[in-house]
């Protein structure tokens, strides 16, 4: 019996195709930006979120020392972890992006201000829009450093969740700022830490998202 002729129809799987350079920087402002303006809600409102940029809030809260300084310092251990495992390119990009977002923090406060804001809304739509940046940034091969990329390791090493590596961090971070913040607010930040990790935990999943 003749063999049949190949199919012509068309794959089911679509091709893996690297992200350009062009779109690989488009990326990483948007990522950066949008995590800024997400940290300029956190401050308006009096909230704290979770990663390194919300250790870096609640720290200001106590010490009054500017969180684009705190996002920087509190980032060096973590550069020297993500060049180890993670290479020179993400590395570099992690350096970009925490610069650039320590950089645009600090501007957008003198071209934007916010004369009163209701903070449920503040600090659920910032939480939101945090875990968005951050993920903008996963998808170039980036990070805003510190425990994103302890959990970026962790899920590549073991398939544990990024998002679950951040909850377990961000959960201590909320546990510090109640030496900072009123009980209400400290629940309030509790359940915009969880909205962040749920856009990343359900975002973030390489075995649905094509781009690399």
């Amino acid at each position: 019996m003749p063999a049949p002729p190949p199919s012509t129809a068309p794959s089911l799987t679509p091709a893996r195709h690297k992200h350009t350079v062009i779109e690989d920087i488009f990326g990483l402002v948007a990522g950066v930006v949008v995590t800024s303006f997400a940290l300029f809600l956190l401050r308006s409102t009096g909230a704290v979120t979770g990663g390194i940029a919300g250790l870096a809030l609640a720290v200001e809260y106590w010490s009054g020392v500017s969180v684009s300084l705190l996002v920087v310092v509190l980032n060096v251990p973590f550069f020297a972890v993500a060049l180890w495992q993670k290479g020179v390119r993400f590395t570099v990009r992690t350096l970009l992006a925490v610069g650039g977002l320590a950089v645009t923090t600090q501007f957008i406060g003198h071209v934007f201000t916010i004369d009163s804001i209701n903070p449920v809304f503040g600090t659920l739509t910032g939480n939101l829009l945090a875990g968005l940046g951050m993920l903008m940034l996963f998808r170039h091969q980036a990070s805003l450093g510190g425990v994103s990329i302890t959990g970026l390791i962790i899920q590549e090493r073991t398939g544990f969740k990024a998002g679950y590596t951040q909850l377990i961090f961000d959960a201590c971070v909320v546990a510090i700022s109640f030496v900072t913040l009123a009980p209400s607010m400290v629940a309030l930040s509790i359940l915009g830490a969880a909205v962040l990790n749920v856009v990343i935990v359900l975002n973030h999943r390489p075995d649905r998202y094509l781009g690399y």
